[in-house]
């Protein structure tokens, strides 16, 4: 049986490594923005649209388990209308690029509430 205490122990150090890694994700994220938001075209648009949809599916997921209700939202958002875009059933345009925006502004949000230095 698992000691109460040990466990709050490793469900607060996953949450805190997922406060850590929100830099690397916002660097990640970045470029593809940009993509995304300008049109590179061609393959480029395609495999940032794929990062993206892998990213903000991941997001989705985890950013609730820690508490992040509104990233895990945004992210969501972003999801589903990447989703949309992979499937040939719309383009990357304004929608996405407002949903790409506040996945961004929720992710440094949840950086500055759950900074642990």
């Amino acid at each position: 049986m698992v000691d109460s205490d040990s466990l709050a122990a490793k469900i607060d150090a996953l949450r805190i490594g997922f406060v850590h890694g929100i830099a690397e994700r916002l660097q990640r994220i970045g470029p593809d923005r940009h993509v995304l938001e300008f049109g590179a075209g061609g393959g480029d648009t395609a495999k940032a649209l794929d990062r993206l949809y892998r990213e903000s599916h991941s997001l989705a997921g985890t950013a609730p388990v820690f508490g992040y209700d509104a990233l895990g939202k945004s992210a969501r958002a972003a999801e589903h209308i990447a989703r949309k875009c992979l499937k040939g059933d719309g383009v990357p345009g304004a929608d996405l690029v407002d949903a790409i925006a506040r996945m961004i502004a929720d992710l440094e949000a949840a950086s500055e509430a759950g900074d642990t230095n």
